[in-house]
């Protein structure tokens, strides 16, 4: 009975809560990063932010020094934690998928930008580099590579009502 309790409010507040707030604040950290175009966003309410970062294709980003942690667990007193959590895809354009300093340093911006916003919190950063790791390294660069247009994930999450 609890248990269908639960899910009942929470099928709830996935109908009440709409991502256009957060949409915004993607909208603003993209224009401030121009050569970065957006594929794909994947938005969902999570009363556990970091297990969709640790499931998904993103890693860890560093902690920025002024937000606040999220804990996964609930505080004291403070039952029904939710937060809107959504993966960004995108793509970077103006830069080769070899200049890896160039793709790096694009991302970042983006990335900074995102932590400016009030209330977001970056927890999760999938570069291209990243993807280059878990494939064979091989020494021919050949024409596919060349004209490869890099792509990258972020997963950002705000709390719900804050």
């Amino acid at each position: 009975m609890l248990k269908a309790a639960v899910g009942t409010a929470n099928v709830i507040l996935r109908q009440s809560v709409l991502p256009d707030r957060l949409f915004a604040d993607i909208s603003q950290a993209l224009s401030a990063v121009p050569q970065i175009e957006l594929d794909k966003l994947d938005w969902e309410i999570s009363s556990n932010p970091r297990a969709r970062a640790a499931a998904g294709p993103a890693k860890p980003a560093a902690p920025a020094p002024a937000a606040a942690e999220p804990s996964a667990a609930p505080v004291q007193g403070e039952t029904n934690r939710h937060y809107e959590v959504v993966d960004i895809s995108a793509r970077i354009n103006a830069v080769k998928a070899s200049d890896y300093r160039g793709v790096g340093a694009l991302v970042e911006q983006f990335v900074q930008a995102l932590r400016r916003r009030p209330g977001l919190e970056v927890i999760g950063t999938r570069t291209p580099l990243d993807a280059l790791s878990e494939k064979a390294v091989t020494g021919d660069v050949g024409e596919q590579e060349r004209d490869e247009v890099p792509n990258f994930t972020v997963t950002v999450s705000r709390r719900i009502g804050a």
